[in-house]
């Protein structure tokens, strides 16, 4: 009855919210008939999740009741409303709606889970709760309905409980699994799971994921051995996994057992999950080996060498059996580490590999029906390894070999000798390798040409272990040869005289034998010169092509190293990117080099070498700083000019400075050294005001109160102490008995916080600033600290590399998160109180901004390692937001003083365009405006084509003018209805809108906003246009594949071809239909979606100039080059093809090193560059002839729905704009690309 259910309902709200207490976990919302609720962590919602199902399952309820649960990570809004009944919170965002769709998915007992809260949540050790084994299984992708982005659900699954099943399609959610993928999904592994078919093997640790699935480590419950499995999650990648097993097989039965190559004890290709167990080395790969050891270059050279040369001999054994690795790189080569005989390299990873001959395998009776591509296809260059690795055959697109193995053995020598794992082998590298006789191992390993190349890995090896040999060999050689030098020397000054009177001689019969002869040599001499013309003409001509070939090897170098330094400054690792830039040869730099070498520089606008300490003013234009290494500042305090990075005034202090501080007005300094000496200045004279000897030791920090009143300090001798500024009397001391090692005030002035150590551990407490009374004591472990601008919280940082946020009145933990690998050295709250930014030691995040309401990462800089410091010497021990919040202040040992601009791009312009969607972006020839067609709303009755990942809907939208400088609205150009726009010569819009009868074309002068307007007699939808050279036609092409040609003064159609000719767009079941044109109006490109071919016209002769046959994913984005030499297509899953006109064969066209959804593409003005736009508002930057990336550049990186779907190049080149489905407009300034094409010609 009604009275049951409700005592029921009842109950089952008295248990969640006593549960949800139990893990930690906020209540949000009660929706009426369920709750939302948030945790600080994955996986306390996943044991809330766990121990609600069950505890409620026991409950003895009035009426049975089943509950199912839904979990997702990400950040949510809540909105505080005035209603009928009171105050009220509402939560929003994409978040909430996603863990709502989740859970309307589950059956009753069910939980659900998306990726982030699956994988963040079982890496942990907590899968048996209640004595329970959880099931930890995949559903595989869905589309819900309003998200964008395809979801992976994943189940957390209770035995002979749970459901256990995949959520049913339904009209908000729908499965996106391809069929034949159902296999793969299901059992996933997890932290202490045992591994199905596989008794009493536990799983321990995740060691990394690949495009395959996922590397585990296992133990084994009973003998203690341990295994690495390696489990494929995709039905496409088996392949691999079987081609590893039958390489292995391979070598196994003919050499017998390796040590030096990795064993595979056991696979399971039958059902899955399907695995393969293969041998685990405690030494990791050659880049874990090396980091334990503190870096390729803390150990000895031989042992690197010895190391290389065992891999040589691996390599040459799987070669004597027709097997090629094609993925020789640091990490598939293994160490185990052999107590007695040192390190033991272990060749591993034969995913890629293949074997030349069929008969290999035949021979051994091993059976290749079911593994594909085991044979190496002469025609295809798939699986071609690491490009860092890879031989610039491979690179041109030829089939792997054993020189191609050769070469990349030959990178890794190069690497392991330099003592960088990251080094490429590009132009001039022999300068890095100063022992001659290494130089030349390398050399031959990395000999451009294949067939000069060192012909065995076994004969590295050989000369790798006799390197002593060598080298005195080629010592004595050289002192024979100087022997040798000086006895020609001593023997032609005895011959002198002699050879003087012969020649004597010689010359008086020589002039009577050459006079009778010189006649008949005139022929010869003659023929000789005709031969030696054409000997010096094919010299020059092999020397041209040598040339050629050089500066395109040079080329792809510096493509190489431009992509490495794209993907540093992507990773927040600056340095690294600087050192690739600055290695690119300068002849080769172009826009792309620049723009990346400017991001640096807008991001770190200043360094003081050697300085530290850093503390803005309060306008934010001056800087104080601590010392300045190696030169006769190094005891003093200075003050910068951050304009232009000079000194102003320096502060005299007898021994190092180890902390300053600035009253707020900035009208004091106080400075504090190593002996515990404290001085204050007057910071505009210079003047010092008062010293005092303040601590028997180092004093390691100083603080003013807000007022400026008090001065706090802090010192290794375990006392605080408080000083009037005024004069320096001591107002109270406290000691601690141990080492301080800071001290702030709040905002107030009213209250302090000290950092010490205490009983091994670090400690922080909350005292009075006027007595020095402990008011709280805050959890051990937490090693800095930083108010909040209202005092409300503190920041803390932990000696875990955790943050966490605590209320200053009952030091309740409001929130925390992990935020770094290795102990939290700063933290420091911005001026406006919404962001932390926290440092640590290099090598675990070394400054990083957060939100600090949800703890989300906004920013980090990953700064390198100076090598010759140790770990202590390289933590980040000051930190400092200058006053306006918009730059950070921190120190490094290896550049001092840095200044970095979190998040700035003043390249940028954003223009939020349309309220829901963008469709497409266009500059005016002169790049002065910029003109757009979007939506702010779906028109009713209108269509939108989502199908293949499209968003572009039928009907009329809103044609707008932008100033393209700007981004500001054209005020003196109305805003136009119209389906697409385009630009004249002339710089005018051409706009048409589409109507049920017609079409009507517009013509705009942005100027005056001028408008002429003519009729169009097609009935159906024009979707694109474009205008000719000579701006007297209008090209269009309509929904039902037509192009027509009319003319632009009167509306009359000039000619009109069919291209694929379907009907009217309406028709739900059509496809869209992607079209290009050239820059003069000559050629037009149409390509329906998903019809897997193209066609070009020329609109000249209004006949079909070619057809294009295009295999594969369904392509997205379409562009065709201003000059009309080539047409680009780009689709899902990285799939493109770059075709020549002129040359249309699929197999001659070029492919992005890709494997992202590809959504947009467009060409440079000079048609040698490509650039393409992603999901998340990601933009891609090509080299065509290659199909190599140049850079990445982000835009606006919220929301799942924000996908570039258009692109524009401007057409001087200096301007990119993107439109975005969000309503989103971009513009970037991207530099001066004519500028390079001139230092090229």
């Amino acid at each position: 009855g009604d009275a049951a259910g409700a005592s029921a309902i009842s109950e089952h709200d008295a248990f969640f919210r006593t549960t949800l207490h139990t893990f930690n976990g906020h209540e949000e919302v009660h929706t009426g008939d369920g709750f939302f609720a948030t945790f600080d962590r994955p996986s306390e919602a996943a044991k809330f999740a766990v121990a609600f199902q069950l505890g409620l399952s026991t409950l003895d309820l009035p009426e049975p009741m089943e509950t199912r649960i839904g979990i997702h990570m990400g950040e949510i809004v809540q909105v505080t409303g005035e209603t009928r009944e009171g105050p009220q919170t509402k939560l929003s965002g994409l978040a909430v709606d996603i863990a709502s769709r989740v859970m309307r998915m589950a059956q009753g007992k069910q939980i659900l889970l998306t990726r982030g809260v699956f994988d963040a949540s079982r890496q942990l050790d907590h899968d048996r709760i209640n004595d329970l084994n959880l099931l930890w299984l995949a559903h595989g992708a869905y589309f819900l309905k309003g998200i964008d982005e395809r979801v992976d659900i994943f189940e957390l699954g209770i035995p002979n409980f749970s459901p256990l099943a995949r959520p049913e399609d339904s009209e908000k959610a729908r499965s996106a699994t391809r069929a034949g993928d159902e296999i793969t999904l299901g059992w996933r592994p997890a932290v202490g799971l045992e591994i199905p078919k596989r008794e009493n093997w536990v799983l321990e640790k995740n060691l990394g994921e690949g495009g395959f699935g996922e590397v585990w480590l296992t133990k084994h419950k009973k003998q203690n051995d341990r295994r690495v499995f390696k489990f494929c999650f995709d039905a496409d990648r088996l392949r691999s996994l079987k081609r590893e097993v039958t390489v292995f097989r391979l070598i196994k039965e003919t050499l017998g057992n390796r040590n030096d190559i990795g064993r595979i004890f056991d696979w399971n290709f039958e059902e899955p999950p399907f695995f393969i167990e293969a041998e685990f080395t405690d030494g990791g790969d050659l880049n874990d080996w090396a980091e334990r050891q503190g870096g390729l270059s803390n150990i000895p050279l031989e042992t690197r060498i010895e190391v290389i040369a065992q891999a040589a001999t691996a390599l040459a054994a799987a070669h004597s059996v027709g097997v090629i690795h094609k993925d020789i790189k640091a990490g598939n080569l293994l160490i185990a580490q052999d107590v007695e005989a040192g390190p033991r390299a272990v060749l591993s990873d034969f995913g890629i590999g293949s074997v030349k001959d069929r008969s290999f395998l035949a021979d051994k009776g091993i059976t290749i029906t079911s593994i594909t591509s085991i044979i190496a296809d002469f025609s295809s260059t798939s699986g071609t390894g690491s490009p860092l690795y890879m031989a610039p055959e491979i690179v041109e697109g030829r089939v792997a070999s054993t020189p191609a193995d050769i070469y990349s053995l030959g990178v890794l020598l190069y690497q392991v000798v330099c003592g960088d794992l990251s080094r490429t082998v590009a132009s001039g590298w022999e300068r890095d390798i100063h022992d001659e006789i290494l130089r030349e191992d390398i050399a031959a390993c990395v000999e451009g040409n294949p067939e000069l190349r060192l012909t065995s890995s076994a004969d590295l090896a050989k000369r790798l272990r006799t390197l002593e040999e060598r080298r005195s060999a080629r010592e004595a050689e050289r002192r024979s040869a100087e022997a040798l030098s000086e006895l020609r020397k001593t023997k032609k000054q005895r011959q002198v005289l002699l050879v003087a009177l012969a020649l004597g001689i010689l010359f008086s019969a020589s002039i009577t034998v050459l006079a009778i002869t010189a006649y008949k040599d005139r022929n010869s001499a003659l023929a000789a010169k005709s031969d030696a013309n054409k000997q010096r003409t094919l010299a020059n001509e092999q020397r041209d092509l040598a040339e050629q070939r050089a500066r395109e090897l040079d080329r792809r170098f510096y493509l190489i190293q431009l992509r490495r330094a794209d993907r540093a400054l992507l990773e927040g690792k600056y340095h690294l990117g600087q050192e690739e830039l600055d290695a690119c040869p300068e002849n080769l730099r172009g826009w792309e080099w620049r723009y990346l070498s400017d991001s640096i520089k807008e991001r770190f606008p200043l360094r003081v070498p050697g300085a530290e300490n850093p503390v803005f003013t309060r306008d934010g234009k001056l800087l104080v700083s601590a010392g300045l290494a190696g030169s006769d500042d190094g005891n003093n305090a200075i003050l910068w000019d951050l304009s232009t990075g000079l000194p102003i005034r320096k502060f005299k202090h007898n021994t190092r400075i180890a902390h300053n501080a600035l009253t707020r007005d900035g009208k004091f300094l106080a400075s504090g050294d190593m002996s515990g000496l404290i001085k204050v200045w007057d910071l505009e004279s210079g003047k010092e005001w008062w010293s005092i000897q303040g601590h028997s030791n180092r004093l390691d920090g100083v603080q003013f109160s807000p007022d400026g009143q008090l001065l706090a300090s802090v010192g290794w001798d375990g006392f605080l102490k408080v000083w009037k500024t005024s004069n320096g009397e001591l107002l109270f001391q406290k000691s601690y008995g141990t080492r301080l090692r800071k001290v702030i005030f709040n905002h107030a002035g009213n209250r302090m916080v000290a950092g010490f150590f205490a009983s091994d551990s670090h400690a922080l407490e909350i005292l009075s600033a006027t007595t020095g009374e402990t008011q709280l004591t805050l959890p051990s472990g937490l090693v800095t600290m930083s108010f909040s601008p209202d005092d409300r919280w503190i920041a803390t940082g932990g000696a875990d590399g955790g943050v966490g946020i605590y209320d200053t009145g009952s030091g309740r933990e409001r929130k925390s998160w992990s935020a770094h690998t290795l102990p939290i050295a700063e933290i420091e709250w911005s001026p406006d109180g919404t962001t932390l930014a926290t440092s640590s030691q290099v090598g675990g995040r070394t400054v990083a901004i957060w939100n600090a309401s949800n703890g989300r990462l906004i920013d980090e800089v990953d700064v390198e390692r100076n090598s010759s410091a140790g770990l202590a010497e390289e933590t980040i021990y000051w930190l400092s937001f200058s006053p306006q919040g918009d730059q950070i202040a921190f120190f490094t040992l290896r550049d001092g003083i840095t200044i970095w601009n979190p998040n700035e791009d003043s390249r940028r312009v954003t223009i939020d365009a349309y309220r829901n969607r963008a469709e497409s972006v266009t500059f005016s020839p002169n790049a002065k405006y910029l003109v757009t067609t979007g939506k702010d709303i779906n028109p009713p009755g209108s269509f939108d084509y989502s199908k293949g990942g499209m968003s572009r809907s039928s009907g009329n939208g809103l044609v707008r003018l932008w100033d393209a400088s700007n981004g500001a609205r054209v005020s003196t150009c109305p805003e136009i209805e119209g389906s697409c726009a385009e630009f004249t010569p002339n710089n005018q819009i051409a706009a048409v809108s589409s109507h049920s009868d017609k079409n009507e074309f517009s013509v705009y002068e942005p100027s005056t906003g001028r408008e002429s307007k003519a009729s169009m007699g097609s009935a159906a939808e024009i979707i694109s246009i474009t205008v000719s050279q000579d701006g007297n036609e209008i090209v269009s092409v309509d929904a039902g594949g037509k192009i027509r040609v009319w003319d632009l003064s009167n509306g009359m159609e000039v000619k009109q071809m069919d291209s694929y000719v379907r009907g009217d767009l309406r028709d739900q079941e059509l496809p869209w239909i992607y079209t290009c044109f050239d820059q003069a109006g000559q050629l037009a490109c149409t390509a329906p979606h998903g019809a897997f071919q193209a066609e070009i016209w020329d609109l000249g002769s209004g006949a079909l100039f070619r057809r294009l046959s295009l295999t594969g994913k369904s392509y997205l984005g379409v562009a065709m080059a201003r000059d009309g030499t080539r047409v680009a297509f780009v689709g899902w899953e990285g799939w493109s093809r770059v075709f020549d006109i002129n040359n249309p064969e699929e197999a001659e066209a070029v492919r992005l090193q890709e494997v992202d959804n590809m959504f947009s593409v467009e060409f440079s003005p000079d048609g040698r560059q490509l650039v393409t736009g992603h999901g998340r508002g990601t933009i891609k930057f090509w080299d065509i002839e290659t199909g190599q990336q140049l850079m990445t550049i982000n835009g606006k990186p919220e929301g799942m729905n924000t996908r570039v779907v258009d692109l524009a190049w401007s057409f001087d080149g200096e301007k990119l704009a993107s439109a975005r489905e969000d309503g989103t407009i971009e513009i970037w300034k991207l530099g001066n690309l004519q500028e390079e094409a001139n230092s090229e010609q």
